[in-house]
C-alpha cells in the first residue's frame, strides 16, 4: 500500500512538473511572439517615420534612388513587408475606393495571395490582410472589383475564382494587421485563368485564357456578387490573352447600349458583341506587321481608337518601346495606324488611359507616362516616368508588372515583381502643368530672364521692349510682311509646341511669358494642322519691322527661333535675322542658320556695337523653305530691346518714325518729375500698416504660395495665395492691402520643392511694409520664412525718405503757432457736446500747394476735446500740418479735397482732436474685425472655427480642391456628402476656401448679416459651373436651408458671394455645393461626378452680442414677391425683410413678401 501511494504520489509530480514545463514553454513563446511584435512595430514605426512625407522628385531622383520626371514617391511597401517568403515575387495590381468614405485601397498579386493595403494616407500606407490563394502558388494572378467586392483568378491549376468582401477591410483595428481573410464565395466551374475583366454597368466577368473555351471568353453573371453564375462563353477566335469589356458608347452608334468586347488575342485585337449570351458575335479583327505579341490595351475616353501592348516586340524587332494604335470607330472593320517609340527599350507590359494620359507599366522602366498628341496619327509625349528598377533598363521580364491610375486622390500605384507595391502621385499634373521638367544637378548657365522682371529691369533702365503682348492677335503689330513663300505669313499669337519626327520645330509659348504671343511663321491651323500644316513652304517668308528715330546711341537685343526638321536636302532652307541702320536701304547680319536641322529654341541674338544717335532703325526677319514643302520649317521674334548705350541725352527715348506705324509703347513717365503736382495722395492705409507682396513667378507658377501672419496675435493668418493662385509662367504679380498693427511673418512656399528661381525661370518676391522691403528672395527649397518685422504696438507711418513723384518738394510758409499736446485716440470714446471758443469760423476751402516738412504726430491721446468747430470742414487737406489730422472722418466729412489751404493757421487749436468722429451719439466703442481661422474637426468631419470671430475662414490649406485630388480630410462634409470622382486639380470644378463674415465687421451672432464668400476653381467653360449656398442652424445635426445660387461666369479661380441672415444658434454651419451645369437642379449633396461639396463650420454669438453701434447696418431692400405657389416663407429672423431666394418650396406654410 505504501508503495502504491507513492508510486501515485511520483507520477502525480511528473504530470504537474510537466504541466509547469508546458506553461513555460507557452510563456516563454508568448513574450518572444510580443517581442517580435514590439521589434516589427518599431521597425513600422521607423518606416512610417521615413515616409511620413512625400518624397519628391528633385534633380531627376526620389530619395537618391529611383530615376524621376514629374513623379514624386509618396511611400513604398517592399515584398518582406508584404510575405515572409523570400521566393514570393509581386504581380498584377488594381485598386477599391469605398464610396461613403472615400477610403482607397490597392490590391495586388502575389505569388501565393493577394494583399489588401490601405492607402488614403500615401504617405502611411496600412498593409490591412491577405487572401491565400484558392490553390497552389503560381506567377501570375490577377483581380478586378465590382460592387465592392474582389474578384480573383490564377493561371493556378484548379483556383477558379475567388469572391472578397472589401468592406471587411473597413473595421480591422490596426494592432490586428495583416488579418488573413477568407474567400466570401467561389466560382469554380473554369480552373486557371490567366486574366479576369469585368464590365461593372452589366454585371458581367470574363475569364480570359481558361481552360474552357479553347482559352476565349468565359463569362460570369456577377450582378449578385457572391452568387456568380455561368452565362456563357465564346471560342471562335481562340485564345484571349486579356480584354476590356464596355456598355458601348462611342461613335459607332449602331452598338450604342451593347456589351462589346475589345480582345487581345495573342496576334490580333478582335471585338465581340456579347449582347446576346447565347449568340455572341465576333464584329471584326485586325493584325498589324511585326506583331510578336498582342498582350494588353484599353479603350480611350471617346471611344475612337484603342492602345494597345505588345509584349515581345521589344525582344525580337522593336528597338525600343512600341506603343500601338487601331481605330476602332466602326467596330467591324478595326483598322491598324501606327505605333509611337518610347524612350527605353523595356518591354511594355499593362496600360491604362485616364483622360488624355496613357499609364504603361513598362518593366524595368517602370511607370512611363503619355499624353496623347494625336491618337489618329500615334502621336505621344512622354511627360513623366518613375523608374522602379533603377540598376539598368533592358528588355527583361523584371520590374513594374502594372499599375492603377484610377483613385478619386489622383494617386496611381505601381506593382513590382521583384520590389514591392509603390504610391506614386504628381504635384503638377504628371508634367501637363508645365512639361517634363529637365532638372540638373546645376542651374543652366544662361542669360534666360522671364516676363515682367525683365520688362521691370529694362524700364528702370530707360529701355524700352516690343514683346507684342498689346498686338491684336493674328495682326503684324506694324511688322511688314512680304516675300516668296507660299504658306508661313508671320503673324502675332501663341507659338503651340510643334514636334515632327523628334525634332521640335516650334516652341511651346512666348519668350516673355511662356503663355504670351509673339510675332511668328504659322499658327499651325491649316489644312493637316500639326507640324507642316501651314508651315513656311514654296520659298521665303520677311517680315520687317516699322522704323525707329534713335536719339541716343543705344544698345539693340531680340530673341528668335528656328525650327527646321531635315539637314541637307536644300541650299535655300535658311534663316537670318538682321538689323538696318538706314532705314532699309543695307542690313547687318544679327543671326544666320544654314541648311541644319534645329530644334526651335527661344535665342538671343544681339547686335555689335552700338546703336548710333540719329540712326532709322529697322529690324528684319527672312526665313526660307526653298525648293518644295517637304520640309517642315518655322520661325519667330519676340523681345526687341532697346537701351541707352550711355548716360540720357536731351531725348531718351527713341520714337517711331511718323510715316510708319510704331510698334514700340510711348516711354514711361520719369521716376522723379522737376515739376511737382500740387496734390498729394491721401496716405494708403490711415491708422494701418500697408503691405505690398510682389511675386515674378517662375515657369510652373502654380506651385507657390504663400501666408501673411499676424505673430502678437498667435500667429493669424491675415492673408495668404493658396496653391493655384498664379497661373502665368514669368509674370509680375503685385497686391497691396492694409493690415493692423502688428508684428508680422511672411511665408512663402513651392510645392516641388525647388524654390522659384533659378532652374526653372528666374522668379523672385519681395515684402514691403509700410514702403520698406522686409523680405526678399527666390532660391529656396519647399519655403521660405522671412524674420519678424513691424511691432506689437501702434502702427507708425513714418513719411518716405524721398519724396513720391507726385508730392511737393517744399513746405508751408508758415505753420501752426501751437501743435497738440497729445494726437487723437483711433476710436472716440463718447461725443463731442460743445464747439471749441477759439475756431475758425469756417473751414479751408484749399490745400496747402507745399506740404510740410515735418511728419505727424504719433503719439496716441487719451481723451476726446471738449469743444469742436462751430461748422465742420467741406474738404480735407491732402497733406497734413504739424497738428494732427484725423484719420477717419464722420460721416458728415468732406468727400473732395480742397483745392488751397489758408496760409496761416489757427493760433489756437484743441489740446486733443478725435480721428474719427461719431455717426451716433452713442458711446460704444466700434468693434476690431477679427478673423478666425479654422481648423480640422474630426468628429465633425469638416473645418471647424471653434471661437467666435467677425469672420471665420477654412483658409487655404484645408479645402484646395476636392477628393479627386488634393482635398484634406475628403470630403469635408457634415453629412459625408461625398465629391465627384473626376476632375483635375485647378482645371475643373473645385472649392479652394470658404469664408463667412459678418456685414457688419462685428462678431457674427444671432440676427446680424452676414456674407459668404466661396473661392472656387471653374471649367474652362466657366458658364456652365454654379455655385449653391446653404446654412445649417445647428452643426451638429445639420438641416440645410437654401440661400441661392451663384454662376461662375467664366474659367479658372473665381470669387462668389451670397448674403444671409444668421440664425441665433451657437454652432452653425455654411454649405457650398459647386457643380458643373447650371441647368441643374439645385441641390445640397448633387452627386455629380464632377461636382464639389465643402462645409465650413462656424461659432456665432447670441443675438445682439457686439454689434457695431457706430456702423449703419446695411441696407437690404425686399424683394418682389415670389409666386406663392412656388415659394411660401418669411425670413423668421428677420421678420420685416423678405428673403433673398425662397427656402421652401410648394406645400410649407408661410409666404415670401415684405412685412407690411
Amino acid at each position: 500500500d505504501k508503495k502504491d501511494k507513492k508510486d501515485k504520489k511520483d507520477k502525480k509530480d511528473k504530470k504537474d512538473r510537466n504541466k509547469k514545463d508546458k506553461k513555460d514553454k507557452k510563456d516563454k513563446k508568448d513574450k518572444k511572439q510580443n517581442d517580435g511584435k514590439k521589434d516589427k512595430e518599431s521597425d513600422d514605426k521607423l518606416r512610417r517615420a521615413q515616409v511620413a512625407a512625400s518624397i519628391p522628385c528633385i534633380n531627376g531622383l526620389a530619395d537618391n534612388t529611383y530615376p524621376c520626371e514629374n513623379v514624386d514617391l509618396h511611400s513604398f511597401i517592399p515584398l518582406s513587408e508584404l510575405t515572409p517568403n523570400d521566393s514570393i515575387n509581386g504581380n498584377d495590381i488594381w485598386g477599391w475606393t469605398h464610396g461613403p468614405s472615400g477610403r482607397e485601397f490597392a490590391l495586388m498579386g502575389l505569388t501565393d495571395s493577394t494583399v489588401f493595403v490601405e492607402i488614403t494616407n500615401p504617405t502611411d500606407p496600412q498593409y490591412v490582410g491577405f487572401l491565400f490563394s484558392h490553390t497552389t502558388c503560381s506567377s501570375w494572378r490577377d483581380v478586378k472589383t465590382h460592387a465592392d467586392h474582389a474578384f480573383v483568378v490564377s493561371e493556378a491549376s484548379g483556383h477558379g475564382m475567388q469572391v472578397f468582401d472589401l468592406t471587411q477591410l473597413l473595421d480591422v483595428e490596426e494592432d490586428a494587421m495583416p488579418v488573413q481573410f477568407q474567400e466570401t464565395a467561389h466560382y469554380g466551374e473554369f480552373g486557371n485563368a490567366h486574366n479576369v475583366v469585368i464590365n461593372e454597368d452589366s454585371g458581367l466577368a470574363f475569364g480570359v485564357g481558361t481552360n474552357t473555351f479553347l482559352g476565349g471568353l468565359h463569362i460570369v453573371d456577377i450582378s449578385d456578387p457572391t452568387n456568380p453564375v455561368a452565362a456563357g462563353g465564346f471560342s471562335e477566335d481562340g485564345y484571349t490573352h486579356d480584354a476590356q469589356c464596355v456598355k458601348y458608347d462611342g461613335p459607332d452608334s449602331g452598338y450604342t447600349g451593347s456589351d462589346i468586347c475589345f480582345n487581345y488575342n495573342e496576334d490580333t485585337l478582335t471585338i465581340v458583341d456579347v449582347t446576346d449570351r447565347p449568340n455572341i458575335i465576333e464584329l471584326g479583327k485586325v493584325g498589324y506587321s511585326g506583331s510578336a505579341y498582342t498582350h494588353q490595351g484599353w479603350l480611350t475616353d471617346d471611344g475612337k481608337h484603342v492602345i494597345v501592348n505588345d509584349e515581345l516586340d521589344e525582344r525580337q524587332t522593336a528597338p525600343a518601346t512600341r506603343t500601338h494604335v487601331f481605330n476602332v470607330e466602326n467596330l467591324e472593320n478595326p483598322t491598324y495606324i501606327d505605333y509611337h517609340e518610347g524612350t527605353t527599350n523595356a518591354i511594355d507590359h499593362n496600360l491604362y488611359i485616364k483622360g488624355n494620359l496613357v499609364f504603361e507599366a513598362n518593366y524595368q522602366a517602370g511607370l512611363q507616362v503619355l499624353r496623347i498628341d494625336d491618337a489618329s496619327t500615334a502621336s505621344f509625349t512622354q511627360v513623366a516616368n518613375f523608374d522602379i528598377y533603377p540598376s539598368e533598363t533592358t528588355n527583361k521580364f523584371m520590374g513594374a508588372w502594372s499599375n492603377y491610375p484610377y483613385f478619386p486622390s489622383g494617386n496611381v500605384v505601381v506593382s513590382g515583381i521583384e520590389q514591392g507595391l509603390f504610391v506614386l502621385g504628381s504635384s503638377n499634373n504628371w508634367g501637363t502643368a508645365g512639361g517634363i521638367r529637365k532638372r540638373k544637378l546645376v542651374p543652366a548657365d544662361n542669360d534666360f530672364e522671364t516676363g515682367e522682371q525683365r520688362r521691370r529691369r529694362f524700364l528702370q533702365e530707360g529701355c524700352q521692349v516690343e514683346d507684342f503682348e498689346s498686338a491684336t492677335a493674328g495682326g503684324t503689330a506694324g511688322w511688314s510682311t512680304s516675300g516668296t513663300c507660299s504658306s508661313g505669313t508671320f503673324v502675332v499669337g501663341t507659338p503651340t509646341q510643334q514636334i515632327s519626327q523628334c525634332v521640335v520645330t516650334q516652341p511651346g509659348g512666348d519668350h516673355t511669358t511662356g503663355s504670351g504671343q509673339a510675332l511668328y511663321s504659322a499658327p499651325n491651323t491649316g489644312p493637316g494642322g500639326g507640324p507642316g500644316g501651314d508651315d513656311i513652304d514654296g520659298g521665303e517668308c520677311v517680315t520687317t519691322s516699322p522704323a525707329y528715330s534713335i536719339a541716343q546711341d543705344s544698345l539693340l537685343s531680340a530673341w528668335f527661333f528656328h525650327g527646321q526638321r531635315n539637314a541637307g536636302d536644300d541650299v535655300n532652307d535658311y534663316f537670318v535675322l538682321e538689323a538696318s541702320l538706314d532705314n532699309g536701304a543695307s542690313w547687318t547680319s544679327m543671326a544666320s542658320i544654314g541648311d541644319v536641322a534645329t530644334r526651335a529654341t527661344w535665342t538671343k541674338a544681339t547686335y555689335e556695337g552700338a546703336v548710333p544717335a540719329g540712326t532709322e532703325l529697322k529690324l528684319r526677319v527672312r526665313s526660307s523653305d526653298g525648293n518644295g514643302d517637304g520640309d517642315v520649317v518655322e520661325a519667330g521674334i519676340d523681345d526687341i530691346v532697346i537701351c541707352p548705350a550711355g548716360p540720357p541725352g536731351p531725348s531718351t527715348s527713341p520714337t517711331p518714325n511718323p510715316t510708319e506705324p510704331p510698334s514700340l509703347p510711348p516711354p514711361p513717365p520719369t521716376k522723379n518729375p522737376t515739376v511737382s503736382p500740387s496734390l498729394a495722395p491721401p496716405p494708403p492705409c490711415p491708422g494701418e500698416a500697408e503691405i505690398i507682396v510682389e511675386i515674378l513667378t517662375d515657369n510652373y507658377p502654380s506651385e507657390t504660395s504663400w501666408t501673411l501672419t499676424n505673430t502678437c496675435d498667435t500667429d493669424l493668418i491675415v492673408e495668404s495665395k493658396p496653391r493655384g493662385t498664379y497661373t502665368d509662367r514669368g509674370k509680375q504679380y503685385s497686391e497691396s492691402f492694409c493690415v493692423p498693427s502688428g508684428e508680422h511673418r511672411f511665408e512663402i512656399r513651392d510645392s516641388y520643392g525647388d524654390g522659384i528661381c533659378c532652374d526653372y525661370g528666374t522668379g523672385d518676391y519681395r515684402v514691403l511694409y509700410n514702403g520698406v522691403v522686409e523680405a526678399e528672395g527666390g532660391e529656396f527649397a519647399s519655403s521660405e520664412t522671412s524674420s519678424p518685422f513691424g511691432s506689437c504696438g501702434p502702427v507708425v507711418t513714418s513719411p518716405p525718405t524721398s519724396s513720391p513723384t507726385n508730392f511737393p518738394t517744399s513746405s508751408p510758409t508758415s505753420k501752426p503757432t501751437s501743435a497738440p499736446s497729445t494726437t487723437p485716440t483711433m476710436f472716440p470714446t463718447s461725443a463731442p457736446t460743445s464747439t471749441p471758443s477759439n475756431s475758425p469760423s469756417t473751414s479751408p476751402t484749399h490745400a496747402p500747394t507745399n506740404a510740410p516738412t515735418t511728419s505727424p504726430p504719433t503719439d496716441v491721446p487719451t481723451s476726446t476735446p471738449t469743444t469742436s468747430p462751430s461748422t465742420s470742414p467741406t474738404g480735407e487737406p491732402t497733406d497734413s500740418p504739424t497738428a494732427p489730422v484725423p484719420t477717419k472722418n464722420p460721416t458728415s466729412s468732406p468727400t473732395k479735397f480742397p483745392t488751397s489751404q489758408p496760409t496761416t493757421s489757427p493760433t489756437n487749436s484743441p489740446t486733443t482732436s478725435p480721428t474719427m468722429s461719431p455717426t451716433s451719439q452713442s458711446t460704444s466703442l466700434p468693434p476690431t474685425p477679427t478673423l478666425v481661422v479654422a481648423t480640422f474637426d474630426p468628429s465633425l468631419g469638416a473645418p471647424k472655427c471653434s471661437t467666435v470671430g467677425s469672420s471665420c475662414t477654412s483658409g487655404p490649406q484645408l479645402l484646395n480642391g476636392k477628393v479627386s485630388n488634393f482635398e484634406p480630410n475628403p470630403p469635408n462634409s457634415l453629412d459625408t456628402c461625398s465629391d465627384g470622382s473626376r476632375g483635375g486639380y485647378h482645371s475643373d470644378e473645385s472649392i479652394d476656401e470658404i469664408k463667412v463674415s459678418s456685414v457688419d465687421g462685428g462678431p457674427l451672432r444671432g440676427g446680424a448679416m452676414a456674407e459668404i464668400e466661396a473661392k472656387v476653381w471653374a471649367w474652362s467653360n466657366g458658364s456652365a459651373d454654379t455655385a449653391d449656398f446653404y446654412y445649417a442652424a445647428n452643426a451638429n445635426a445639420p438641416v440645410w436651408e437654401f440661400i441661392g445660387s451663384k454662376g461662375a461666369g467664366g474659367p479658372d479661380l473665381q470669387t462668389l458671394k451670397v448674403q444671409y441672415s444668421i440664425p441665433d444658434s451657437r454652432l452653425q454651419a455654411v454649405r457650398v455645393n459647386f457643380r458643373y451645369l447650371g441647368s441643374r437642379k439645385a441641390s445640397a449633396c448633387s452627386g455629380g461626378t464632377w461636382d464639389d461639396v465643402d462645409d465650413l463650420v462656424f461659432s456665432a454669438a447670441g443675438a445682439g452680442a457686439g454689434a457695431a453701434s457706430a456702423a449703419t447696418p446695411p441696407s437690404v431692400p425686399p424683394l418682389t414677391p415670389m409666386d406663392s405657389s412656388y415659394c411660401t416663407t418669411i425670413d423668421k429672423f428677420h421678420k420685416d425683410r423678405c428673403v433673398d431666394i425662397c427656402r421652401w418650396k410648394k406645400g410649407r406654410k408661410g409666404g415670401c413678401y415684405p412685412k407690411k
